[in-house]
């Protein structure tokens, strides 16, 4: 409980942080004289997603769900703003320099307008859903796998944005594959809203030869053991929990969520694979890429980063993730591909690629 709201505490005081520049942009560029509403305006807003995300867990209504939707979409309209304040104060320096002269009320309202426009553009991108494509040469592969297609799900956030009509989005672009097989790289719930059995069924209707397999991300630890099993009784999918099984002749490793500081035996889980087989994993955050190399993975599937979501942010995930953050990288035998995930987190904005579920056509090296 203390740690909850430790971190509660630091998140409110870091998006009314970023409230602060809007504040002030809105007094330089507007001459709003009533500073003192203003701020309570900057602190009620900065304190709305919060507020929404404790109020959905006590009460999933639609009243509720369209507030914590509007307090999402408010972030992400916020978050536009402040990097065009920011481009914007740098002009005005330099015109200020040249000697320039600039109505500060027409370019206020000129950024506003480009706000909200690239801001639309963000939320109709993220409800874009693609297909990537990819063809990965893998040592060892079995005949009967040549050619074959595999498609990793990761990072859909089922919960109160995106419901069973996404879910059915998903289901159906994967069904038109005829894949082998289906994985599903974590972070499939958001770990908000009361109607998670319902948004997940339709994975029912997910069709392919070998089954669908499922491991845990950091939003399934969130939610909670029982609340993702309860949500996923009655679905027809199989959870690895950190095990290997035979996928027909490869060695399929799932490895569920690792907590920060947890002391999970990675070397135990990784040597119940046969090695002669050719072995893939599925682990939810791109990390110990390195170590998983040396471990003889012929190819890693994770997900997490969402690469970032908006812009700038991929330049941070790129940095921590150490340039695994996106994409598929190959070295000699192991191949990685961290996808940018079929769903959102937080706002529902995407200012990089649109939304993927990745189709994988498997190539014997």
């Amino acid at each position: 409980m203390l740690q909850i709201f430790i971190f509660v505490s630091i998140f409110s005081l870091i998006v009314f942080a970023s409230h602060l520049p809007l504040y002030f942009f809105l007094i330089k560029f507007f001459g709003f004289s009533n500073k003192n509403l203003l701020l309570l305006i900057m602190a009620l807003l900065s304190l709305s997603h919060i507020s929404a995300n404790l109020i959905i867990h006590k009460f999933d209504n639609i009243i509720t769900r369209i507030f914590y939707l509007l307090s999402a979409v408010w972030l992400g309209i916020l978050v536009c703003f402040l990097i065009l304040i920011f481009f914007s104060s740098i002009l005005l320096i330099a015109a200020n320099l040249l000697g320039f002269s600039i109505n500060l009320k027409i370019a206020g309202l000129f950024i506003i307008l480009l706000s909200l426009a690239w801001s639309s553009f963000n939320y109709i991108n993220s409800r874009q859903l693609n297909i990537k494509e990819l063809e990965i040469s893998i040592k060892n592969l079995p005949a009967r796998w040549e050619n074959k297609k595999i498609v990793q799900i990761s990072d859909v956030h089922l919960g109160v944005i995106h419901g069973m009509d996404y879910m059915e989005k998903i289901v159906d672009k994967t069904n038109s594959l005829s894949p082998e097989a289906v994985f599903i790289t974590g972070d499939l719930f958001d770990g908000a809203g009361d109607n998670l059995a319902r948004s997940v069924s339709p994975l029912n209707n997910l069709s392919s030869r070998l089954g669908t397999y499922f491991i845990t991300g950091n939003h399934e630890t969130y939610l909670g053991k029982e609340n993702t099993k309860k949500a996923l009784s009655g679905i027809n999918i199989t959870e690895l929990k950190d095990r290997v099984v035979d996928l027909n002749g490869i060695s399929l490793i799932g490895i569920n969520y690792i907590l920060r500081g947890e002391q999970k035996n990675i070397k135990d889980i990784l040597d119940k694979a046969d090695m002669e087989k050719p072995k893939i994993l599925l682990l939810h955050e791109p990390i110990k890429v390195d170590y998983f190399r040396e471990s003889g993975i012929n190819l890693m599937l994770s997900g997490h980063t969402h690469r970032g979501q908006m812009w700038p942010f991929n330049y941070i995930t790129k940095q921590i993730y150490k340039g695994y953050d996106y994409g598929l990288h190959t070295m000699d035998d192991f191949n990685i591909y961290t996808t940018n995930g079929a769903g959102t987190w937080g706002p529902p904005f995407r200012s990089m690629q649109a939304s993927e579920i990745v189709s994988i056509t498997l190539k014997r090296k």
